[in-house]
């Protein structure tokens, strides 16, 4: 039953989720050669490009959040509600489906943005790479396991990142869906509080994510530099840690009243 749900749920959004894909992938071709033209020819027309094209990338990511939010206030307390409680499943087991799958869309997302960071790298450092096994030896060089652990932290900060989104947005939704009922607010009090309290850690552990550099754009200035004073590890790992600790704790709450606390049948 689980694999069955988690296939609707999946299938549901993949179409769009294609759409948007594209569309990233054409706004970082965009972005990438209005960059190169920048350099040689300032003007109006290519700052304009960029732009479009930085707003094609974000499209990506942000739209793929809102589709699993609309997802999941359909499942649990929208149009298709009435029917998916007559399923002859547990409470948590919706739940899980319909994160399970948004955690599969937010590691898509982090593929896509990797091919976002490929195309950057092939199209800025085109007069010094021109093939796949090139760009493998031009990043790879000079420290190429230091290189590997810090792509894949960022990729997992990627993941992470939009899972602890994601879980803080299921659970502002089902407390919203609980505070609006007779003398919902007071019975989750505590946990409304909690929960703006680690809206707020959330925000610093984003915030410290950007101070750090950790996202893909600047990790290329580097490669493109041809310096190898990458970020600190151990900075890149506390942010994957807490931002994987807050989605669990957000998942955790949202889950506990889902099961103890609604009525939604």
């Amino acid at each position: 039953m689980f694999r069955n749900l988690l296939r609707r749920d999946f299938l549901s959004m993949f179409t769009m989720w294609l759409i948007f894909a594209g569309v990233c992938l054409i706004g970082a071709v965009m972005t990438a050669f209005g960059i190169k033209l920048e350099t040689s020819s300032y003007n109006d027309f290519v700052v304009l490009i960029i732009m479009i094209g930085m707003g094609a990338i974000y499209s990506m990511p942000v739209a793929t959040v809102v589709l699993i939010i609309i997802n999941y206030v359909k499942g649990f307390f929208g149009s298709r509600g009435y029917l998916t409680f007559m399923l002859p499943v547990k409470r948590k087991t919706l739940y899980y489906s319909k994160l399970v799958s948004a955690f599969i869309y937010a590691a898509l997302n982090a593929s896509v943005l990797t091919v976002v960071g490929v195309i950057f790298l092939f199209v800025l450092e085109i007069d010094k790479i021109s093939t796949l096994p090139e760009i493998f030896e031009f990043v790879l060089s000079g420290n190429p396991i230091l290189v590997v652990t810090e792509c894949f932290l960022l990729f997992n900060i990627i993941v992470f990142g939009e899972y602890a989104a994601i879980t803080l947005i299921f659970e502002i939704i089902t407390e919203f869906n609980l505070a609006v009922k007779p003398g919902g607010a007071k019975k989750i009090a505590g946990t409304i509080v909690a929960t703006v309290v680690s809206a707020y850690v959330f925000i610093i552990v984003l915030f410290f994510s950007f101070i750090q550099d950790v996202y893909s754009y600047n990790i290329l200035n580097d490669l493109s530099s041809g310096m190898r004073n990458f970020h600190d590890v151990a900075s890149l790992t506390a942010v994957a840690a807490a931002l994987l600790a807050l989605g669990s704790v957000f998942m955790a709450r949202s889950l506990y009243l889902i099961e103890n606390k609604l009525n939604l049948n």
